[in-house]
């Protein structure tokens, strides 16, 4: 059984209500491509992928993922922050500097511990709609084996929009209002795989079996085009530690109020479990239907293919959705008015998270502590009640690989003297690192103490 603490925690949040500010926002999506050497001058391609909103005319900060897509290190994949800081040296050119902080690996890459450092220089000339870059980098595991220095090629296309900034249940509550949105509707994912016959374990003859996996998709768009973020991990079945994520979009036909038809295909890197993912660049392809159950939630079916550019897995995806439709506050031109939006409250958690040690958290019967580092989103329900999707990643304590992604409900009490309790309870997957989890399914309940520094810090 294992034991979990929570000896830090930082939370940061951003709220809604019918009585705040309108404020602006700003940013950019970036990726971009580098090619690393491990030890052995092993290559490896990284595909880096981030959404980074601006502090000021100068500094930048956002989320960041890491997937190897060339090599043999097919479900390497890391999950971090990253601040950056530009200077324009003339009108449409720029000098930048950023430092990536993050955790995870796997591809029994020599990652150690799976703590991740990035510091980078570059250059980016603007375009206007998109700016290019060009740069070095150097990807470093402090606790691991990894120590690369190497040129970086990317783009970033910029966003900006509107949010309503406060408390959302300060006054009137959630509320319903005109305003310029985007429809994001976020599903819990439950889907199987049955590999091709040719499909095989890495480095074996051994036939790839049947497994199940579970994890989020976010679908951001209109009612015809859209775009997909999905992230997933094995729940079931021999392939625990098993790890993907996609970005792609689709076109759904609609053939009334509360139904459609669509088509949808994605690109991405997965890997781990023993998949024969080969470098860890994947495709997918899936037809979908969407039934509108209630006002906001959504069911979907969807089947189609899935497999490995350079490996040997493919196989035939079945998978069913349960998703939640929001309308935010729009990207892009702030006076366009397309429907209602809901000021709901949500919060944005960055968690430190140990495992004490205990017998049977390896496989290799290894008995130490472990270390993780992660991000959590709440959706609030009420003033006390909040829904919560967390992903957890290994940075110390020879874990390095080790993922868990988790949803759950909390509740937290109302403040005193600036002081909040509250507790938890998660299920999820997790899986890699040499950790021992049976399939890959895992249910947790825990609590702390929570301090309001402002209205909008805690």
């Amino acid at each position: 059984m294992k034991i979990v603490i929570n000896f830090f925690f930082l939370i940061v949040g951003l709220y809604s209500s019918l009585v705040a500010e309108n404020t602006p926002y700003s940013g950019h999506i970036e990726s971009s491509y580098e090619r690393l050497f491990l030890p052995g001058k092993e290559p490896m391609g990284l595909l880096r992928v981030g959404a980074l909103f601006d502090v000021n005319n100068y500094l930048a900060i956002g989320p960041e993922l890491n997937g190897a897509v060339y090599g043999k290190r097919g479900g390497f994949i890391t999950v971090g922050m990253e601040g950056k800081v530009h200077r324009f040296l003339t009108q449409r050119l720029a000098a930048t500097a950023g430092l990536y902080v993050g955790a995870g690996g796997g591809g029994s890459a020599p990652q150690g511990g799976g703590l991740m450092l990035r510091p980078s220089l570059g250059i980016a000339y603007d375009l206007g709609v998109m700016s290019i870059e060009a740069g070095v980098s150097r990807v470093w595991y402090p606790n691991g084996r990894i120590d690369s220095t190497q040129f970086h090629a990317g783009v970033s296309i910029p966003f900006s929009g509107r949010f309503w900034e406060g408390h959302a249940f300060d006054h009137q509550g959630a509320s319903k209002v005109k305003a310029g949105s985007l429809g994001v509707t976020t599903h819990a994912l439950i889907e199987h795989y049955l590999p091709n016959s040719g499909a095989h374990n890495a480095h074996s003859t051994v036939p790839t079996k049947p497994y199940t996996l579970a994890g989020v998709e976010f679908v951001i768009g209109s009612r015809s085009w859209y775009g997909i973020l999905q992230a997933a991990g094995a729940g079931a079945g021999d392939s625990t530690g098993y790890m993907e994520l996609f970005g792609g979009g689709g076109y759904r036909y609609r053939l009334g109020d509360n139904l459609s038809l669509g088509l949808q295909g994605a690109i991405g890197a997965g890997g781990g479990g023993r998949v024969d993912t080969g470098g860890g660049l994947m495709y997918r392809v899936d037809a979908v239907a969407d039934v509108r159950v209630l006002d906001r939630l959504h069911l979907s079916v969807r089947a189609g293919k899935v497999g490995a550019v350079a490996g040997s897995f493919s196989a035939t995806s079945y998978g069913a959705t349960l998703g939640y439709e929001e309308r935010f506050f729009g990207l892009g031109d702030p006076g366009f008015v397309s429907g209602d939006a809901n000021l709901t409250a949500w919060r944005f958690r960055v968690i430190n998270k140990s495992y004490l040690p205990a017998k049977g958290m390896f496989n290799d019967g290894k008995v130490n502590r472990i270390d993780l580092i992660g991000i959590a989103l709440n959706r609030f329900i009420s003033p006390n009640i909040y829904l919560t999707g967390e992903s957890f990643w290994a940075w110390q304590g020879k874990a390095g690989g080790y993922a868990e992604g988790v949803f759950g409900l909390g509740y937290q009490t109302d403040p005193y003297h600036g002081f909040r309790l509250y507790g938890e309870a998660l299920a999820g997957v997790g899986g890699g690192g040499s950790v021992h989890m049976d399939g890959g399914f895992f249910g947790s309940i825990g609590g702390g103490i929570i301090y309001d520094i402002d209205d909008a810090t805690q």
